[in-house]
């Protein structure tokens, strides 16, 4: 596997604020692996890791929209799986065959964290340990699917992009905290600038 390298910071004079609600919202963290060499991605796999069912449609399909713009296919994981929080074996393999069988070269996860009895400095450290790692996509969809739902006063919103070499991360970025309303009224300008800050470091 190659060297898991990290470079972690904030997005200082290039930060750009989203949010249609009464919040803005802003990648606090960003890491790209150094490693990672450029390369043109043909057909993604969009992966929105929530219970809330609406969404999860949002954050799939605007970024199926905006990779459409850069000629690039995305494939939407709710057509493979309607119900994170009902995901049986069989269920969570259809979605790690996707992975192989529908021609996908990379993917990219969104991952909303309820952050019940979490601390945000508790959650920012683990998100780093997580990058820092040399956890795959395959163990991700492993380990949070089934989502058991249940609900929390805020939420943190994890975003990555991944290699089918291996199925690394290469690139991830994590929001401050919002409330669940927050977060679904914001998700479609969450994207775009999702979009925007791989494209600034020539990503997609």
């Amino acid at each position: 596997m190659r060297f898991r390298g990290i470079v972690l910071t904030g997005l200082a004079a290039t930060i750009v604020l989203f949010g249609t609600g009464a919040k803005e919202h802003k990648l606090v963290d960003r890491w790209k692996d150094p490693e990672f060499q450029t390369r043109q991605f043909k057909k993604l796999l969009i992966i929105a890791i929530t219970d809330d069912v609406e969404a999860r449609k949002v954050f799939e399909n605007r970024f199926v929209s905006h990779l459409r713009g850069k000629g690039i296919e995305g494939v939407t994981s709710y057509s493979i799986v309607a119900d994170l929080t009902k995901v049986d074996e069989l269920k969570r393999e259809e979605i790690l065959a996707a992975l192989e069988e529908r021609g996908v070269d990379g993917a990219i996860s969104v991952r909303v964290v309820p952050l019940k009895n979490t601390s945000e400095e508790e959650w920012g450290i683990a998100w780093k340990e997580e990058v820092q790692g040399d956890g795959t996509l395959r163990q991700l969809i492993e380990a949070t699917l089934p989502l058991s739902g249940g609900k929390s006063k805020r939420y943190g919103v994890e975003a990555a992009l991944w290699d089918d070499d291996g199925w690394d991360r290469i690139w991830g970025g994590r929001t401050d905290p919002y409330t669940r309303d927050e977060m679904k009224k914001g998700a479609a300008d969450f994207v775009q600038f999702v979009m925007y800050a791989l494209d600034l470091v020539d990503l997609l």
